[in-house]
């Protein structure tokens, strides 16, 4: 339950099915990937999918290729030019995007004509072959619910890539159990003012461009019309890398919040340890942790719900904060 008695929507990711066991690919092998069934496995649900089985096609089968153009594809029999699921693949990406609303995010298996987000093997009308497809499973998912946070398990390996994903599925999720709580506009506001940090490292210009839709024409919206039209705005706003730089100007930012509370010795670590993170000597989980520690001492209400600096322990135990 939330604080307002509500169900809190379970931690809960669309996967393909292959890539947590399931022998369900074409030539009857599966996928597993270790990290997903071991430590986010700890964390999150899953709903597993595979399209190609759902559409009935058999295991094993004959595989499937994209031919065209990115824009314009579709998902035909290798062998058999004249086996055509495109239609089948695309309307099962609707449906089930529909179906899954309570996923936090979707994690969708590398280069599959079905569910390859970017990088599908797309033969083109030159006869040329060109990884620059996506799966119309995929694509027809995505069309569907564009602020949802997706990723393929090839960059879900890649530690840089990864904490991002983790970061916008985890802000996903705090908006769910907003949006299941009836919330009214104080609420939104609310929620709004403790994403303030997390947004200013992705940029501050969309926080802002942000702040001023909810003074502006989202102070006209109903509470319920309002949840669900911050949703897609905040996403955008999270979607610009949060660099080094902006990292930098937000840990500043905290600390000249600080500074006045603080004696001269809690000072220099302070500074010291901003210093070290800037040179590639430490994590910036470091600094978070001795700023958690300087704020129980010194509240100040202004930082004591950013999720930027409290995320909660299934966040903090998944994401590498470089």
């Amino acid at each position: 339950m939330d604080s307002t008695g509500a169900a809190a929507p379970p931690l809960l990711l669309g996967i393909s099915s292959c890539l947590l066991g399931e022998a369900v690919r074409y030539d009857g092998s599966d996928r597993r990937d270790t990290w997903i069934c071991g430590p986010l496995a700890e964390v999150f649900d899953f709903e597993p999918f595979c399209p190609e089985t759902a559409i009935g096609l058999g295991v094993p089968r004959p595989p499937i290729q994209l031919l065209g153009t990115p824009q314009r594809c579709r998902a035909r029999g290798v062998e058999d030019p004249a086996l055509d699921v495109t239609i089948p693949l695309q309307r099962l990406g609707r449906e089930r995007a529909r179906q899954l609303g309570r996923i936090s995010g979707y994690i969708f298996k590398a280069r599959s004509p079905s569910c390859g987000l970017s990088d599908v093997r797309l033969l083109g009308p030159d006869g040329r072959s060109r990884r620059r497809g996506t799966g119309r499973y995929a694509a027809a998912f995505l069309a569907a619910r564009p602020a949802l946070p997706v990723i393929d398990e090839r960059r879900l390996s890649d530690p840089r890539q990864r904490d991002p994903f983790l970061e916008r599925v985890f802000a996903y999720h705090r908006w769910q159990r907003l949006q299941a709580s009836r919330p009214d506009r104080a609420a939104v506001q609310h929620f709004h003012r403790r994403q303030r940090l997390a947004l200013d490292a992705h940029g501050p210009a969309g926080r802002r461009a942000l702040d001023r839709w909810l003074e502006g024409p989202g102070r006209r919206l109903a509470p319920s019309r309002l949840v669900s039209a911050y949703l897609p705005r905040f996403m955008q706003a999270l979607a610009p890398a949060a660099t080094p730089r902006r990292h930098h100007a937000v840990l500043q930012g905290i600390a000249r919040q600080l500074r006045p509370r603080l004696d001269a010795a809690d000072r220099q670590e302070l500074e010291e340890l901003i210093a070290a993170w800037t040179r590639g000597e430490l994590p910036r989980s470091a600094v978070l942790v001795l700023l958690r520690h300087l704020l129980r001492r010194h509240p100040l209400e202004s930082l004591a719900e950013q999720s930027y600096l409290f995320p909660e322990a299934a966040e903090q135990r998944l994401r590498q904060i470089l």
